[in-house]
């Protein structure tokens, strides 16, 4: 009679484990990208004794290494994914790193017609760079939404791009050139000798020269002055400093907060968490389907949404490090642009050249360092609880996102995902 009994109760609780039990959440919440399903009743005694911790992770290729885990009566916890969540892997990267070298291409252009243009009467800017000054401007306003949104909301804090500051950095060296060169008209005066023709400028009258060279050497080594420069290269340069400042501060922020998230915060705070579980599972468990009194009991008690059980912490410490570099390369490389006595136009090339190389390598690196950490661990991350006493004889657990596409394949705010990092933005 107590095996009939148990029996039965065994098949109410399989039935009710099944699609239908989860009919208040989408896949996406349950399953995410991975195409998986629920699991029936699992009578073993424990989920993985290979690990004593409450709180376990492992990654998941199959249905059958899926329900290995689920021991007890499997409860799958639906979540919506927390920006961080989203970690830039090689998409993102190659995405950034093609539609920055772009812009840096464009600005190579843009230089070498002025270099091309020195000592002529009147140096003329390439309407490639009017083309592109736009384009960049909305890398710079995307960047700072990002940013700023996330401070406002941790759960929307991002992997944001820490090389984009470099770009209005350069942005400074080539206004300053070509504002230079078209502040003040120049008007020049040959003059026929026996050595040949000798310059004379308007904007340095007293001072007969040579050749052309000369006038380009004199014209580099005494910028105009400011009240000279025409306004829109005052408004172009100056909001290139200010771009500078405010990205390279929100760069600096940004990868204190992702450190912040594990090392200083307290761990188990709600907004820290990578996935966060859809408040009306937690607050309502019986939306979850039909649960034994226990586990609603556990469930209803809060605790589990104050330990680490929504956390991602290895992937995020990952992150972190590559973002950490990332800004930490950028900041010592940039000491080899201020050596030296240059002439501006030297000083801007250098600025150009290293500036690009930088924010290429520190992209594809990593690109390709994240594309063969895929290969090796395919799959999702099941995160699950392990003690079937404490949770009342039924397994929590909750599926992060397959991450072989980089998060391409998953419809949760795609486009905006994808215009941020073809902005080189996050």
């Amino acid at each position: 009679m107590h095996l009939l009994a148990t029996s039965t109760l065994l098949a109410v609780i399989i039935a009710t484990t099944s699609a239908a039990q989860y009919k208040n959440y989408t896949e996406f919440d349950l399953f995410k990208n991975t195409g998986f399903v629920p699991c029936p009743v699992n009578a073993k005694a424990t989920n993985d004794a290979s690990t004593t911790d409450f709180a376990a992770s492992r990654w998941v290729t199959t249905q059958e290494q899926v329900c290995r885990y689920m021991a007890g009566t499997p409860i799958i916890i639906p979540t919506t994914p927390s920006q961080t969540a989203f970690f830039p892997w090689y998409p993102t990267y190659l995405l950034q790193a093609v539609s920055l070298s772009l812009s840096y291409l464009g600005l190579w252009l843009t230089l070498r017609s002025m270099t091309k243009q020195q000592g002529t009467p009147s140096v003329r800017i390439p309407r490639l760079f009017w083309i592109q000054l736009p384009f960049d401007a909305v890398r710079i306003i995307a960047f700072l939404f990002k940013a700023i949104h996330g401070f406002a909301d941790e759960k929307r804090l991002a992997w944001i791009n820490v090389l984009l500051w470099l770009l209005p950095f350069t942005y400074v060296f080539i206004t300053l050139l070509a504002a230079q060169e078209q502040s003040t008209s120049r008007q020049y005066v040959y003059t026929p000798t026996p050595q040949g023709l000798e310059f004379q400028t308007s904007d340095h009258p007293e001072h007969k020269i040579q050749s052309a060279t000369e006038v380009q050497a004199l014209s580099l080594t005494q910028p105009k002055a400011w009240n000279g420069i025409p306004t829109r290269w005052k408004v172009i340069l100056i909001s290139s400093i200010l771009a500078t400042i405010l990205l390279l501060t929100f760069s600096l922020a940004t990868v204190i907060e992702h450190w912040q998230f594990r090392w200083i915060s307290p761990s188990t705070a709600l907004d820290k968490q990578t996935y966060i579980p859809i408040p009306n599972a937690v607050s309502n468990p019986s939306t979850l389907g039909q649960l034994p009194n226990t586990c609603l009991e556990y469930l209803s008690s809060d605790t589990l949404q104050h330990t680490e059980f929504f956390h991602q912490d290895s992937e995020r410490k990952a992150f972190a490090v590559i973002t950490t570099l990332q800004l930490v390369f950028s900041l010592f490389s940039l000491s080899a642009i201020f050596r030296g006595n240059k002439t501006l136009l030297s000083r801007s090339s250098q600025v150009l050249i290293i500036n690009a190389a930088i924010t290429c390598l520190g992209l594809f690196i990593p690109a390709f360092a994240v594309g063969m950490l895929i290969v090796k661990e395919k799959g999702a991350v099941l995160r699950f609880t392990n003690d079937l006493e404490v949770t009342g004889g039924c397994t929590f657990a909750f599926l992060g996102m397959k991450r072989e596409v980089g998060y391409w394949d998953v419809p949760y705010e795609f486009g905006f995902r994808v215009a941020m990092s073809f902005f080189g933005a996050a």
